[in-house]
């Protein structure tokens, strides 16, 4: 008596991505959820901005995605090795984390900077250019009813 053969799975489309190295690295940071909504939990998110890294960029979690800072949005000042600590509310848990230099930003290694704005996804613990990159792919797809890339 031969085996039952195990159901084939269907097949999504692939949607075909160029990573660069860099982004890699940053996709490596971020780390995956576990997929179940059954728990909500509200754990502080920490982290680091890099351009060098930041010292005194604003770290904030973007509950209504317009990339910019309101006063009901959590936000730090990084620390001089760019670190930071959030924690959102239990709604805002998918909330996208933004990085803005301003005239108080120091870069450890190239001096002030400001001007620049970087995101990352909720799950990240990097933000940089290179999450920023993909932070706006990711934007860019859901705006245009596409699938995300992923890794």
């Amino acid at each position: 008596m031969s085996e039952p053969r195990p159901q084939r799975r269907e097949r999504r489309p692939v949607v075909n991505t160029l990573l660069s190295p860099i982004s890699l690295l940053v996709l490596a940071a971020c780390s995956g959820g576990s997929g179940s909504d059954s728990v909500v939990s509200v754990d502080p998110r920490t982290g680091n901005v890099t351009l060098g890294p930041l010292k005194n960029a604003k770290a904030f979690l973007d509950y209504d995605g317009d990339g910019k800072y309101d006063d009901n949005e959590p936000m730090v000042r990084t620390d001089e090795d760019g670190f930071f600590e959030l924690t959102p509310s239990a709604e805002h848990e998918d909330a996208t984390l933004v990085a803005i230099a301003d005239e108080l930003t120091v870069d450890k290694y190239a001096g002030p900077v400001s001007g620049v704005t970087l995101k990352a996804p909720a799950s990240a613990s990097v933000v940089s250019m290179a999450s920023t990159i993909y932070q706006e792919a990711v934007e860019v797809a859901l705006d245009e009813g596409t699938d995300a890339p992923t890794v």
